[in-house]
């Protein structure tokens, strides 16, 4: 199978069925010469919290849509459906997929999680845009892998009851200035790392501000996934070095800028 427009590697990406995020920053984030194949996760249960466990309860059946296509890793690009999952499960989840399919499958949450211990991060605040009910299971999984959760600063919804919350999960309705001014209520924080939770939540403009807020490393779900997928498909040397190098744009700030630049 030809890799012509991926010459140096093939990534799978899952998003929910509703995600407009995920693979518009990944297409930014990964580096030159690897490529991008994406599939949907698929749920009809009308509850957000069902519909996030539905997701892993049915990865066979959504990994099937990838087919024969030569893949090198498969990126999960959900956190909710890692929460409720639970550390224990999910790794066993994802030791079983990546066995079968004979390369690595990894979760945003784990992603995540390896990105802080890259940057030997204890203590965390978190920026969310989750309900109250999903954020208490994301500060659990968390802390269930020794994290500290100093602060949570929540991102208010601009439009609640518009077409976008209404469509399945309030992140979709927020932008990067609404992620902004939550960063900016941690200025003080005495965190390690601030997350940005939800691969949903637009981020690449908040990370590329967030010097200029708060000094110390900001990382997203959605960069810490493609970070990973990109080490998994063509390994870095220096992982601490290459993964400061992503959080500060100097591999995909210019391609941001020029597609966003009339935003």
């Amino acid at each position: 199978m030809s890799l012509e427009y991926s010459p140096k590697g093939l990534v799978g990406l899952l998003t929910p069925q509703a995600n407009t995020t995920v693979e518009a920053e990944f297409q930014l984030l990964l580096p030159a010469g690897m490529g991008l194949v994406n599939g949907r996760l698929v749920s009809h249960q009308p509850e957000l919290e069902d519909r996030l466990k539905e997701y892993f309860a049915n990865l066979d059946t959504h990994i099937a849509q990838f087919g024969d296509a030569p893949l090198g890793v498969i990126g999960l690009a959900v956190t909710g459906a890692s929460y409720f999952m639970g550390l224990d499960k999910e790794a066993a989840l994802l030791q079983h997929l990546s066995s079968s399919l004979g390369f690595p499958v990894m979760s945003a949450g784990w992603a995540v999680r390896q990105t802080l211990k890259i940057l030997n991060a204890k203590r965390i605040a978190l920026v969310s845009p989750y309900p109250h009910s999903l954020l208490l299971h994301s500060k659990a999984y968390w802390t269930s892998d020794g994290f500290d959760v100093l602060e949570v600063a929540q991102v208010v919804q601009p439009t609640a009851g518009s077409s976008t919350h209404v469509s399945g999960h309030p992140v979709y309705s927020l932008g990067s200035e609404d992620v902004i001014q939550s960063l900016q209520k941690l200025s003080a924080t005495e965190a390690d790392v601030v997350v940005l939770l939800g691969t949903g939540l637009p981020t690449l403009r908040c990370l590329l501000a967030a010097p200029q807020i708060l000094r110390k490393p900001v990382i997203s779900c959605n960069l810490a996934l493609a970070w990973c997928c990109a080490n998994a498909v063509h390994p870095m040397p220096d992982a601490q070095h290459s993964l400061l190098s992503w959080l500060e744009g100097m591999s995909w700030k210019q391609r941001y800028l020029e597609r966003c630049s009339a935003t």
